[in-house]
């Protein structure tokens, strides 16, 4: 499974097919609707290495290897549940944007996640399967680039008579933003302006206006975290536009759109300029920002380790290792997976092969080889770990009968036209935002 990971475009497109496939075997790419979004409307950019549109995008379609992961429910949707008091998630998991949860007989709940309208637009454009309303939505994207600003925020601070601190630096822009967002007098503009950002109904703004008066007028931070967080992203464009620490173009507000799905994630992959100079100041303490070029280099280096082990070896390494990757030391894959995982240690193992005990303590000696060779000590097992007695057979029959008692009870729902209801944080997808 791995760290859950956002790679923006620019982090996407520079990773080879090959590159792609050790990316998703080590980490959980949590799949933005932005980022295809930005695949689709490459078909109307004109690329000057002179390949045709059609073929580029089919060839970013393509290091999908599929359908891509079930993508993260939108950040319009989850700031204006956040507004309406549900909660949303800010501790790295994906919020899915299509669940269909059931209630098992035995009284326990699972969830069932079908293939979504962009994966199967994914599936399509890797098969090179192009519509005319593709080509529509690429060419009115690339046209609306241009007209892209920052001028409603800018104009509403003006009337407001709002002024957020110089920053001097880019060390600066977290805390002038801050100390703007922390003032008590300014909680109903920040609220009037994030609600002008997301652009919901009618009817939804005046219940949110009124849910925010009736608790008291509180702090946006405390009356909807993920909406001011949101907010905060925002307006440290907006100073770091306005104190020349970043020149504007029109993009920077697609890009922003990757930070504002930072809290549903462990890792942010960017070579873009908006990301290095807001993430650092945007995200968890637990989190972690790293260039596309890093994380490419990483990616390569165990693509190439893998190529140069023998049968045998690889028998080995997926027998000892179960999931972290190989490569112990110097290697950024390696750091992110022992930050945000569970680190290998001896004993771990992989249920699906099946070795002896004595092929089994070969195999771990083998991997133990990799961390004296990197210089590192020998990881030690946490205490009190013991390897689940299942066998591998054992566990896979246990997924396939939970799989399909969930596959059945989604259907007699769907026959019922009743479906199982929206997870808590998607109740307001009741009222579609504009």
């Amino acid at each position: 499974m791995g760290p859950i990971t956002i790679l923006d475009k620019s982090a996407f497109q520079s990773f080879s097919a090959r590159e792609h496939l050790s990316f998703g075997q080590y980490f959980r790419q949590n799949l933005t609707i932005t980022l295809v979004q930005e695949i689709v409307a490459d078909l109307s950019k004109q690329f000057r290495s002179g390949e045709l549109p059609d073929e580029k995008v089919q060839e970013f379609a393509r290091k999908f290897h599929g359908s891509g992961r079930a993508p993260n429910m939108g950040y319009r949707l989850m700031c204006v549940s956040a507004l309406l008091g549900e909660e949303v998630a800010m501790d790295g998991r994906v919020m899915l944007a299509d669940v269909q949860y059931v209630r098992g007989s035995d009284g326990s709940l699972g969830a069932f996640v079908d293939i979504a309208p962009v994966n199967h637009l994914i599936m399509a454009l890797a098969d090179g399967h192009i519509g005319e309303k593709d080509r529509e939505f690429a060419a009115r994207w690339r046209a609306e680039l241009a007209n892209l600003s920052l001028e409603g925020l800018t104009k509403a601070l003006s009337q407001k008579r709002i002024l957020i601190p110089r920053a001097t630096s880019a060390d600066d822009i977290g805390t002038v933003v801050d100390s703007a967002l922390n003032q008590p007098a300014l909680q109903e503009t920040w609220l009037a302006i994030i609600i002008d950002l997301v652009k919901p109904r009618a009817a939804l703004a005046d219940r949110i206006i009124l849910r925010w008066a009736h608790a008291g007028k509180p702090f946006l931070s405390k009356f909807a975290p993920y909406a001011h967080y949101c907010l905060r992203v925002l307006l440290m464009l907006f100073a770091a536009v306005k104190d020349s620490l970043l020149k504007w173009t029109g993009t920077h507000l697609i890009d922003l759109q990757y930070l504002f799905y930072l809290p549903c994630c462990h890792v942010l992959s960017s070579d873009d300029k908006v990301h290095k100079l807001i993430a650092p100041h945007a995200k968890r303490s637990d989190q972690s920002f790293v260039t596309g070029k890093e994380l490419k280099a990483g990616l390569k280096a165990i693509a190439d380790f893998w190529d140069a082990r023998s049968e045998q070896e690889k028998t080995w390494l997926h027998a000892a290792l179960a999931g972290p990757p190989p490569l112990p030391g110097n290697n950024i894959v390696f750091e992110l997976w022992n930050k945000h995982c569970v680190p290998w240690h001896p004993g771990r193992g992989n249920f699906a092969i099946a070795l002896s005990s004595e092929e089994m303590a070969e195999a771990n000696r083998y991997v133990e080889g990799l961390f004296k060779i990197a210089d590192l000590p020998i990881p030690v097992a946490p205490v009190g770990y013991v390897r689940p007695p299942l066998s591998s057979t054992t566990v896979i029959q246990q997924h396939m009968a939970t799989i399909d008692a969930i596959k059945a009870q989604v259907g007699k729902s769907k026959s019922r036209g009743d479906g199982a209801g929206p997870p808590p944080a998607s109740k307001a997808e009741a009222n579609p935002i504009d």
